[in-house]
């Protein structure tokens, strides 16, 4: 957030980084729900590459403005998929232990 306000541009669209809160408030909760945790880790990832493009890429602090709406809705998007997948892949990890401890085991030496 620092290195966002200190920037020309970033330092007049401040608001664009309050988004980066939203990581801090879940960490304070200490939940171990994975949709908070995607949502959290989605938003970190934002937040460095938000900096990066903000020093290579020169966009007015109107563009950082317009791309606020943007932002949440892509993140809230990655961040379904993200525990989407978690859990298919735990569904998975299940089924194949379950398909694996049926099965009789075989006891050649």
């Amino acid at each position: 957030m620092a290195l966002f306000w200190l920037q020309t541009w970033g330092s007049l669209a401040a608001t664009y980084a309050l988004l980066w809160l939203i990581p801090v408030c879940f960490a304070l909760v200490k939940t171990n729900n994975i949709w908070f945790k995607a949502l959290a880790s989605t938003l970190v990832a934002h937040g460095v590459g938000s900096v990066i493009w903000l020093y290579f890429a020169n966009l007015t602090n109107l563009q950082w403005f317009a791309l606020i709406p943007v932002a949440i809705c892509e993140r809230v998007a990655l961040a379904i998929l993200m525990g989407l997948a978690y859990q298919l892949v735990n569904y998975l990890v299940f089924y194949y232990q379950s398909i694996r401890n049926l099965q009789p085991e075989s006891n050649i030496l």
